[in-house]
Order: C-alpha cells, then structure tokens, then sequence
C-alpha cells in the first residue's frame, strides 16, 4: 500500500496506519478508567457506558471481535455501536495509559503523526512507512 501511495507523488506528506485488528482495539487498556462513566456525545446527550469494574487481561492485538468484547461489558439492553460510540470513547482514550500499554499498532500511529508533522514543517513531501519498510 505504501508503494501505491508513493506512486501516486502527492504534492503533500502521507501516512498510512492500519490498527490491528480493529480501531476498537486502542480502547482496552484504558476501560478500566472509562468503566463506570456515561459516554457523551458532541451535543452533550449521554448515553450509559462500560459497567463499573470492567477491565481488560490479555494480548492487545491478538483479541478478534473487539466490539463484541465491548458490547459485553456494556449494560443489559445496551450493546457498543461504533457510530455512536467510537468518537466519545476515544475521546476518553488516556494517552499516557495507551502508549504504556505498549500497544504496537499505537506505536505505530504515534510514528506516522510524528513524520507528518515534521514533513509537514519543512515542506517535505514522503509516505510513511517507505515502502519496503
């Protein structure tokens, strides 16, 4: 993919991240701070959240069926749905808490912001990662 992208020569820096297996997967280190609290949306509108006490054990990247692992641990009648959830919970999202997890694909979006933002600085054109890399 990144080949692709360097052949396309876009007159601006690009990255490319993929979070494995899916987006959801960066909010299981920090449930356990989320657990208990409503989750708001922009308009204010709060909906009930992750039951007290919920927390995560395991393998970070190797957990399949994220989403259904967070509709669980939601309140009986109340399961996780991405389009109304996602953007409140990340905004909950503890970076600190995230980045000691050591969650590889984070890492790995943390480098492709940093390049963008330095290539950004100076003016560079480049795709993130190289292909080959």
């Amino acid at each position: 993919m990144a080949s692709w992208l360097e052949q396309l020569q876009l007159p601006f820096p690009t990255a490319l991240v993929l979070l494995h297996p899916e987006y959801e997967v960066l909010f299981l280190p920090c449930v356990a701070s989320m657990a208990g609290k409503p989750i708001v949306d922009e308009s204010g509108q709060q909906r009930p959240g992750l039951l007290p006490g919920t927390a995560h054990s395991g393998g970070w990247e190797t957990n399949r069926g994220v989403k259904e692992w967070l509709s669980r641990h939601f309140p009986r009648g109340r399961s996780y749905k991405p389009t109304l959830d996602q953007l409140p919970m990340t905004r909950m999202l503890d970076l600190d808490v995230l980045r000691a997890a050591d969650v590889p694909c984070f890492g790995t979006l943390e480098r492709a912001l940093a390049f963008l933002a330095r290539a950004a600085s100076e003016g560079a054109t480049g795709v993130y990662p190289a292909s080959g890399s």
